[in-house]
């Protein structure tokens, strides 16, 4: 049964009725190791906690929530839980979370897990990691949790569960040879071949490590990735992992295939095509500035043994032996081509070649 004192007698009677308190329990070991090693959190530092309510069969949003406060009044830490209302991320959502945040002060901590993805920070016109990263505060973001069945929540946990050091290990070995490189080549047995010149990009590194103040990014992590601002790519993605659309993420049952020239997809066909160029066509809408949302903005390398294909773009893209290419925008990963979207493709079983070298690491434990 959940702890009344710490997340209101209310909202522990409504996790007994939809019967997740048993998930929120086995969260609680999770949540506290990424508070204590993803975080290394201290009592001098606050603690917002932001989440929603999720749908019937969908509910990791609350439970995750739920476990961090759990966890959090464990470690003895002053927090704040704020609960989101309603599916649509409405401007009159954004005011009481960004006050509370806002008026904190700096160098605090923020948790965000969300079942849709949600940026905090849209009034101030910031991407949420520029924004806390200016106020120095720590923070972790999971959101796209809308898709997970709650009966699979042990799949994201596990994929949290990973050591952060051994990701940040493997993540400098790739991004060491990607920062050399000048080509990249990637081929797999459904099909995809595409090549990017890389010569003038950087590698990033996404390994959970969020102990430095201004510092953070996904949990679960597990991903070395390159934003691109002009991508120098051609060839053929066959996606076959999973789709990302306007909103969603869909599991592939045949693959879809994208033929992309010059850094843009100009032409779709396949499983689930109409519902991606109806993403390009709608956001291409929603702003005058918004004319290239069929651009290729990054190529991504997962590297967490822990994650698998389940459902949530998150997890998916973050799974040791698949790669993906993401359309749209960057701004939100320290790139700088801004537009509404980001899309992004995920494939199984890429060979990767570097130069002609081929890229061999082994998934750290």
């Amino acid at each position: 049964m959940c702890d009344a004192k710490m997340i209101t007698k209310t909202f522990s009677q409504w996790a007994i009725e939809k019967r997740i308190d048993k998930h929120i329990r086995t969260a609680l070991p999770y949540a506290l190791r990424a508070l204590k090693v993803n975080l290394n959190i201290s009592r001098d530092e606050k603690l917002f906690l932001v989440g929603d309510f999720g749908e019937k069969n969908f509910r990791a949003a609350p439970i995750l929530t739920a476990a961090y406060a759990l966890a959090a009044r464990r470690l003895k830490l002053n927090y704040r839980i704020i609960m989101r209302k309603g599916e649509s991320p409405g401007m009159h959502e954004y005011t009481p979370i960004l006050e509370e945040i806002l008026y904190s002060g700096s160098g605090n901590a923020v948790i965000s897990s969300l079942s849709k993805s949600f940026s905090l920070t849209k009034p101030l016109g910031k991407k949420m990691r520029r924004f806390f990263s200016e106020r120095n505060h720590k923070f972790i973001t999971t959101p796209g949790l809308g898709t997970l069945p709650t009966e699979n929540i042990i799949d994201l946990l596990e994929a949290m569960s990973v050591n952060p050091y051994k990701l940040r290990k493997v993540g400098r070995f790739i991004k060491e040879r990607l920062d050399r490189g000048k080509t990249v080549k990637i081929i797999t047995r459904r099909g995809t071949d595409l090549t990017f010149n890389i010569e003038n990009d950087r590698a990033l590194i996404n390994d959970g490590v969020y102990t430095k103040k201004g510092s953070g990014g996904n949990l679960p992590a597990g991903e070395t990735y390159i934003p691109f601002y002009k991508a120098s790519v051609n060839g053929i993605a066959v996606i076959d992992a999973s789709v990302r659309v306007k909103g969603r993420t869909l599991l592939t049952r045949k693959p879809l295939i994208l033929d992309i020239k010059e850094g843009r997809v100009i032409r779709v066909k396949g499983e689930y095509a109409a519902a991606l160029v109806k993403s390009f066509k709608d956001d291409r809408n929603l702003a005058n500035s918004i004319r290239e949302n069929n651009r290729i903005v990054e190529l991504g390398i997962g590297t967490n043994p822990k994650a698998s294909v389940i459902g949530p773009n998150l997890i998916n893209e973050k799974t040791f032996g698949t790669a993906h290419i993401a359309v749209g925008n960057t701004s939100g990963v320290f790139g700088s081509v801004r537009h509404p979207i980001h899309l992004d493709q995920v494939f199984k079983d890429p060979l990767i070649k570097i130069d002609g070298k081929t890229l061999n690491f082994f998934p750290c434990r």
